[in-house]
């Protein structure tokens, strides 16, 4: 990865940006909670970030971590959801970055509307209407076709509630 002083400022801008469910404590810098699509969060508390460093890597703080215990801190905030911004991004990285983001906003709102089921129905509407394999395939394109049916099968089903 990075070296020592990128990762550990990746960490504190992470930290800065974490919140935790109040409802299942999942860790997220989303509006809702991804894993149940709670409203109700907390900015990240100093003794909760403690537990974490303590947590994954033994020690309680980034100072006295290798690069290996750091690498695995960034690795938990990227995938609590956390996303560098990338001052030097070229057109092909700007595209990939928007792909993922689409990607991932795809799988928070689909949880809350499809349910349980949702990769299964996802992929469904991939291969029927849009005639590719699988979601990573679509391009952005595809993927906001995948949000906008995600949209309106919530709309109709509030509709019929």
């Amino acid at each position: 990865m990075d070296d020592r002083m990128t990762m550990m400022a990746v960490i504190h801008m992470a930290k800065a940006k974490v919140h935790r469910c109040m409802d299942c404590g999942c860790y997220h810098f989303e509006e809702h909670c991804p894993c149940c699509g709670s409203a109700m969060a907390n900015p990240m508390r100093d003794g909760w970030y403690r537990e974490i460093l303590t947590t994954l890597t033994g020690k309680g703080s980034c100072a006295g971590m290798d690069d290996a215990d750091l690498a695995k801190v960034v690795q938990f905030f990227e995938r609590a959801g956390f996303r560098r911004t990338v001052p030097r991004d070229g057109p092909r990285q700007a595209a990939r970055h928007a792909r993922l983001g689409l990607m991932r906003q795809i799988e928070i709102r689909a949880r809350q509307v499809l349910g349980p089921f949702w990769e299964m129905r996802v992929r469904r509407f991939v291969e029927v209407e849009l005639h590719q394999e699988a979601l990573q395939d679509l391009g952005e394109n595809g993927l906001r076709k995948v949000i906008g049916w995600i949209n309106r099968t919530d709309k109709y089903r509030r509709k019929e509630e």
